[in-house]
């Protein structure tokens, strides 16, 4: 009977595929290889224009068959990541169908699908000004990435996380996710996606304060994008290069560069975007003093700008505050900084915030309330404490803004007692109208003295340091501050049964350099170097130059292996960086050797074995790393 059963069956499928055209195994193919087609462009970015999108996604949608489970997954990724998102509305859609899709593919855990879904939910969350949700999001897709050894993931997850922290002001953080990102896109050969992240690269930069090393980077991603037809992006590199501008104070070229930006939104349609460059055309009319022309843009502006972009708000209300303050209508000032500072809240923008305080000062300055003057000078200092708490991180110590916290205490209690005499003071102002003039002398008499006794204490104090303990050239420290330090963290190491590990390097041929471009050159190349080996350290380590272009990195709580990690970094930075920005031509490499403590009782014993294994590298053809 099981034998008539099985030819039955046998028969049935041939009859059904008799039934079948070799024209439809064909068509099915051919689709199959054109879905394979639009979702590699639409991953590699090679579908710049936003209908060209929309249109690529509804004809994938049609020519991935319902049982196809692997492109399946792959659309629903892919459509994720390319909704609209031109509008409020338009985000919580795109967080909502996020939210279906993770119910749906939560099993198994984790997977590529529920990964890139966490990673895609974390960005709208994040468009949508939900910053805390963004970065649980976030941060566990990037974890998902790494536990499935998923460098695409990886690489996305990381450039999204950078640009969050880079808009918070954690440069730190955000520069080393997007170097990692950088290489991983590298390794994967996307030159869409490296070009997108260097341009994050490029604007962190620019908001930490160094516009003029930002600018030589957008400028050539601008013309990447226009020879790439990528005009948007084009766009938004223009927009960087006007912000750019603005801080190098060329206010004129970040003017017309703002103009360019807002007519690209307008002939696109997007009058929100158009409106918010012509904040920030007003904003550089103001530096240049033509306050008529600000108003009358920013006045327009307002009928466009609302609470569902915060960040912009704020942006406007405080140029508005600049142009009434300057006008001397300080009470529309005070108003238009109330809401100024509302926005940046709700957007966590505390640059911004920083800002709108400032001003408020001066305004409430000019109307002679000089408490709330006071109080509002002192939450200005307050918050830019509680920033540059921020930015301090453990991996980037170039980054760092570093404080002596005894001094800012000893000023902090020297402003409180100065405040607390000068409400005294308007106490008996009150009490005695005739003796104003005088109590006022006399606290700006006791101001000025006491700034000036600080001001001289911790000049002296940094003096005495600095010849004392720094290289005078590299402003690292110098041979005897590096070999105290290296004793003390060895003793640590003795005491506390903990690793400790040193990194020694120097320059190669160095000598060619002085010899061909001059002492001057070659002083640039070291103080360069200096500043990316600083940037490879823990605020707990030390990076010291011991001799000409010898340098020591001391590394305590550190083993060999991880040692070797950092001093590969350092080679590859030093191998990357573009030297032609000190000198045409100019290529510098650097070669280093490790070496960590086991039972030596002095310093000397291990700098010796680092300085055998950087023999090692020299003799391995330099530009690596060797431990011993």
């Amino acid at each position: 009977m099981s034998k008539l059963v099985s030819l039955w069956m046998s028969a049935f499928i041939l009859l059904v595929l008799s039934c079948v055209s070799p024209a439809a195994f064909s068509t099915q193919a051919e689709n199959e290889a054109r879905a394979d087609e639009i979702l590699l462009q639409l991953l590699d970015g090679l579908i710049p224009l936003e209908d060209d999108i929309q249109q690529a996604i509804i004809e994938l949608k049609t020519l991935i068959h319902p049982n196809d489970v692997v492109r399946q997954k792959r659309y629903v990724r892919t459509y994720c990541w390319y909704q609209k998102n031109t509008s409020p509305e338009l985000i919580q859609q795109g967080i909502n169908y996020a939210n279906k899709q993770i119910i749906l593919y939560s099993d198994p855990f984790p997977s590529e699908i529920l990964t890139d879904l966490y990673l895609c939910r974390g960005w709208f969350k994040d468009m949508a000004s939900d910053t805390d949700g963004a970065f649980v999001d976030i941060n566990k897709g990037i974890e998902y990435a790494y536990k499935i050894d998923n460098p695409r993931l990886i690489a996305d997850g990381r450039n999204i996380r950078g640009r969050m922290y880079s808009f918070k002001g954690n440069y730190t953080a955000a520069l080393e996710d997007f170097i990692t990102a950088q290489q991983l896109y590298e390794s994967l050969n996307t030159p869409y996606w490296e070009a997108y992240n260097l341009s994050d690269i490029a604007r962190t930069y620019s908001r930490f304060g160094d516009p003029a090393s930002a600018l030589k980077y957008q400028m050539k991603l601008e013309q990447y994008y226009i020879d790439a037809g990528q005009l948007f992006n084009a766009n938004d590199i223009n927009y960087q290069i006007a912000i750019s501008f603005h801080k190098l104070k060329r206010y004129q070229q970040a003017i017309e560069r703002f103009k360019k930006s807002q007519q690209y939104w307008l002939d696109d349609g997007h009058e929100i975007n158009a409106e918010w460059m012509s904040i920030k055309v007003a904003s550089s009319m103001i530096k240049l003093g033509q306050f008529e022309q600000a108003k009358k843009r920013l006045w327009h502006a307002q009928r466009y700008i609302n609470d569902t972009r915060p960040n912009v708000l704020g942006d406007l209300h405080l140029y508005l505050a600049e142009v009434m303050f300057h006008e001397n209508n300080l009470p529309q000032a005070l108003i238009c900084l109330a809401e100024s500072k509302q926005a940046y809240a709700i957007s966590q923008n505390d640059l911004g915030a920083s800002a709108s305080l400032l001003l408020t000062s001066e305004v409430l300055s000019g109307l002679n309330r000089w408490q709330e003057a006071y109080q509002t000078q002192a939450d200005y200092v307050e918050l830019h404490h509680q920033m540059d708490e921020k930015i301090l991180d453990e991996r980037n110590a170039e980054m760092q803004a570093r404080f002596d916290t005894d001094n800012i205490k000893t000023e902090n209690e020297l402003l409180i007692e100065a405040a607390a005499i000068k409400d005294a003071q308007f106490i008996i102002m009150q009490r005695n109208e005739s003796m104003q003039i005088i109590i006022i002398l006399l606290s700006c008499i006791i101001l000025v003295f006491v700034s000036i006794f600080a001001y001289k204490q911790i000049l002296r104090k940094r003096t005495f340091k600095r010849l004392a303990l720094t290289d005078e050239l590299t402003n690292l420290a110098n041979r005897r501050d590096t070999y105290e330090h290296g004793d003390d963290f060895l003793k640590q190491a003795v005491e506390e049964n903990e690793p400790f590990s040193v990194i020694s390097f120097d320059a190669d041929h160095f000598k060619r350099v002085n010899d061909s471009l001059g002492h001057e050159t070659g002083d640039k190349v070291l103080v360069k170097l200096a500043d990316l080996a600083a940037s490879m350290v823990r605020e707990t380590d030390l990076v010291g130059r011991v001799g000409g272009e010898e340098f020591l990195v001391l590394l305590p709580n550190t083993t060999k292996a991880t040692a070797i990690l950092i001093a590969q970094r350092l080679i590859t930075i030093v191998d990357h960086y573009d030297w032609s920005i000190i000198a045409p031509d100019l290529r510098q490499t650097v070669s280093a050797g490790v070496a960590s403590f086991t039972n030596e009782q002095s310093l000397a014993p291990l700098l010796l074995k680092a300085d055998e294994a950087l023999y090692l590298a020299k003799s391995a053809g330099r530009n690596c790393v060797k431990s011993v």
